[in-house]
């Protein structure tokens, strides 16, 4: 297991200047660490905290900052009194300038409850802006709407009439939450569309940090289907053995003329 320490200090080498992510090859570099001592350390972390992706050049690995850190949407309610999630003003982490002014939810990362929640996942040392980084890339609440009439119909736009002129993300809902178990899903998969660069960028988030959401989510489904595909496997192996003992069953029915004890001797082999 990977050092808690050690694991705060690269995260934060990572979020620095609004990139989230980092060759590994450069970052080893930088700390004065061998690449092979390095690429040990993120695997032990594991993915839930470093994911190792290559993109398209396989001898190039790129370490993502990763965290299961979210804000609370309850405490933007008034309804939370306290939880495992961060209590900050939605708004202050999207830099807006709408709650500068006499804004009543929190703007300190460092209040006893977020710091408390800080340590708990291994950011004890992260500041204000390395903070925003990591968390733009993994909590879906900071990203833009996704349009609800494009994940429903038919079409490349489902059942959305704005089509190319609407202001919603047109992507799969699912695929965003981390949610999605179709290896071929109609919809789309895509954060670089026109669509949805406009609305990342508008959103604030710049090109390294859409590329990372994308890793994050495409890694993340890719897990979800290999889940499901075993899930499925054991079920379908359930009715292949179910169907084996009812084709004995009938085969010893048929020899026997005394039904009740042909099932009992079939059924022995296999209890």
């Amino acid at each position: 297991m990977a050092d808690p320490g050690v694991c705060c200090f690269l995260t934060k080498l990572l979020c620095e200047n609004k990139s989230g992510s980092s060759d590994v090859q450069r970052l080893s570099q930088k700390i004065g660490w061998s690449e092979a001592q390095l690429s040990q350390i993120l695997q032990e972390a594991g993915p839930e905290r470093f994911l190792l992706v290559e993109d398209e050049d396989p001898s190039v690995a790129v370490a993502v900052a990763v965290s299961p850190l979210r804000l609370c949407g309850y405490y933007l309610r008034d309804e939370c009194d306290g939880c495992e999630r961060l209590h900050l003003c939605k708004l202050f982490v999207l830099g807006l300038p709408e709650c500068w002014y006499k804004c009543r939810f929190s703007h300190d990362i460092h209040l006893p409850g977020n710091s408390k929640i800080l340590k708990n996942n291994a950011l004890f040392g992260i500041n204000e802006s390395e903070l925003k980084v990591l968390l733009f890339q993994n909590d879906p609440s900071l990203l833009p709407e996704v349009c609800p009439f494009y994940n429903r119909g038919e079409g490349p736009h489902g059942s959305c009439n704005l089509q190319d002129n609407c202001t919603k993300l047109h992507v799969c809902k699912h695929f965003i939450w981390g949610e999605c178990r179709f290896q071929k899903c109609k919809r789309s998969h895509d954060l670089h569309t026109e669509n949805a660069m406009k609305l990342l960028r508008d959103q604030g988030l710049n090109a390294s940090t859409i590329l990372n959401i994308q890793r994050i989510c495409k890694f993340k489904h890719g897990e979800i289907c290999k889940s499901f595909d075993k899930k499925k496997g054991k079920k379908w192996k359930g009715y292949h053995e179910q169907w084996f003992v009812l084709q004995i069953w009938a085969a010893n029915l048929e020899k026997s003329s005394k039904p009740h004890i042909a099932w009992s001797v079939s059924m022995r082999k296999f209890i």
